[in-house]
């Protein structure tokens, strides 16, 4: 980095730590795990040719998740260079479990990434696809799907899931979802309610045999302002934070998107706090002097084009969320020191 970026990248980590002690790790407590989902907008294939990110970004992204302690990333790019560059400035302490990729137009050639902080957590060796009873079918983009189809039309991207232990021999399992939303109408509001209950019951009967602790999370690609969904999530026994179903997950704050529920096998798991984090807050902000710092690393292409709004709308817009994300941060923290619910179960049984 050249002296210019090196001091807005120093100050743009000084905003974040700042804002994310204030808004994650105060409010989290100690001792507590904290998980969060954050769909990364196609890190860092430069597909459209928006970018590629700068190097600050990384910065900024690898900030972002050093707040946690495990983070499910959506829209990673097959080729892992980026993620393995991440992981980089993270340090040795973090590691990852990465999906393969789907070979299907909506599968978009993209992988899922859970990044671990290795001191506090352990995969437990045990990932992979689910495939419910039955099997089911990858929806091509664009296909019409018939009438009949409509009970085994159930993911364009099959759910995934990875298995953890925490301090203190806390076992759960984490299953992410990212899912394409048909759209408002009726018929295609079924199709995805299917697609969601499927994934919901599945859980749960797994969950009443093997008795272990399960966390749903991911981009759900619900796209409508309402909790409906949150709703039929608790209805198969998922517990949904309050604050995540009254904030949006979009950047445009307009729709949910993202959302994490957890399904324990009783009372004994707490949530320590959950919210939503907007990094451009702190950096890439929607200003003059930031607009300004960042114009001439716009692609001139893309600034100039008045269907983008010009240089200033394109980077209030477009540019600045293929820096970081068009997605806000979900996470959620979860009290996993069993000890005094241990100490008690003792003295009961005498």
């Amino acid at each position: 980095m050249d002296p210019t970026e090196r001091v807005r990248t120093a100050e743009g980590l000084q905003a974040l730590r700042q804002k994310l002690r204030a808004e994650v790790i105060e409010r989290a407590g100690r001792d507590s795990l904290l998980i969060a989902t954050w769909n990364l907008h196609e890190f860092d294939s430069n597909r459209h040719g928006h970018g590629p990110r700068l190097r600050e970004s990384f910065y900024y992204i690898a900030e972002v998740i050093s707040a946690f302690d495990l983070v499910v990333l959506q829209e990673i790019s097959r080729n892992l260079d980026a993620l393995e560059d991440l992981l980089a400035i993270l340090g040795p302490e973090w590691d990852y479990v990465a999906t393969d990729t789907i070979e299907s137009a909506s599968g978009a050639d993209e992988r899922i990434a859970f990044v671990y902080r290795t001191s506090k957590l352990i995969h437990r060796k045990i990932s992979g696809e689910i495939v419910l009873p039955g099997g089911q079918q990858i929806a091509a983009r664009g296909r019409m799907v018939q009438e009949n189809e409509a009970t085994e039309l159930q993911f364009n991207r099959g759910p995934f899931l990875v298995a953890f232990q925490a301090a203190g021999g806390f076992n759960f399992n984490l299953c992410t979802l990212h899912i394409r939303y048909d759209g408002h109408k009726a018929q295609g509001l079924e199709r995805y309610r299917g697609r969601f209950e499927s994934i919901a019951r599945f859980l749960r009967d797994r969950q009443d045999r093997e008795r272990e602790d399960y966390v749903l999370l991911g981009d759900f690609g619900i796209g409508a302002p309402t909790d409906f969904f949150a709703r039929i999530l608790e209805q198969y026994g998922f517990n949904v934070p309050e604050a995540l179903t009254r904030r949006r997950a979009n950047l445009d704050a307009e729709h949910y998107y993202d959302q994490i529920a957890f399904r324990p096998v009783e009372d004994r798991l707490e949530l320590a706090g959950s919210g939503v984090f907007r990094p451009f807050d702190a950096v890439f902000r929607m200003n003059d002097n930031d607009f300004r710092a960042y114009r001439d690393l716009m692609p001139e292409e893309k600034a100039d084009d008045l269907w983008n709004g010009g240089p200033q709308g394109y980077y209030n817009d477009q540019w600045r969320s293929w820096q970081m994300s068009d997605h806000l941060v979900l996470w959620t923290a979860l009290k996993v020191d069993f000890s005094d619910h241990f100490i008690e179960q003792v003295r009961k049984s005498g």
